[in-house]
């Protein structure tokens, strides 16, 4: 929780509450379920909580704003923005069904209504997004071409924002941020965040 505190210490004690409880959800759950690497279990809150809030650091989501995060797996980014942002509507998207039926325990236990889970593939999702995201879900221009059909151009800002842990170089024009400039601890020394927009 200290981390957390340290690079976001204006958050409530709600949503404060809501990231350790997410913690210990995802503890208990990764004893089944393969959600996250057991070698990272016991760094939920910086390899996962913290990684995917960097987004926040560098971008804000509006109660206007759909998002949606594709192959999220065990609900990262997602969730820990959907904490974070209550007024925004997420889609958390992954072709697992034991990792969307866990996805969906956890927004229940934590009482996500700003939370939709959906079981597919990407290429058959049809709606249109302000913001795509991505972590680490495959090669960075592997992920550009299957979710560029779900960019909205309703805003001149709407396009893909994808964690990327090495130094690909995507093929489409991309700002990259580095995750290191907002967070200090090791970890995230060389991670990176790319967004890319499509018109």
């Amino acid at each position: 929780m200290d981390v957390i505190q340290k690079y976001f210490c204006n958050l409530t004690k709600e949503k404060f509450n809501k990231y350790e409880r997410l913690r210990e959800l995802h503890i208990g759950l990764n004893e089944s379920i393969n959600l996250v690497s057991r070698k990272t279990i016991d760094h939920v809150y910086i390899h996962h909580i913290l990684h995917s809030l960097s987004i926040a650091k560098f971008f804000r989501f509006s109660a206007c704003d759909a998002v949606i995060d594709v192959g999220s797996g065990g609900g990262f980014p997602g969730i820990p923005l959907a904490i974070f942002f209550p007024d925004t509507n997420f889609v958390l998207v992954d072709s697992i069904e034991k990792k969307v039926k866990a996805m969906r325990y956890l927004c229940e236990s934590l009482e996500l209504n700003n939370v939709v889970v959906k079981c597919c593939r990407v290429e058959t999702v049809a709606d249109k997004y302000d913001f795509v995201l991505g972590r680490a879900v495959t090669n960075v221009n592997d992920f550009m071409n299957i979710t560029k059909h779900l960019v909205s151009d309703r805003n001149f800002y709407n396009g893909v924002i994808y964690l990327n842990g090495c130094v690909d170089i995507p093929t489409y024009k991309s700002v990259s941020y580095k995750i290191e400039s907002v967070f200090d601890d090791e970890y995230f020394h060389g991670k990176q965040l790319l967004y890319s927009r499509f018109f």
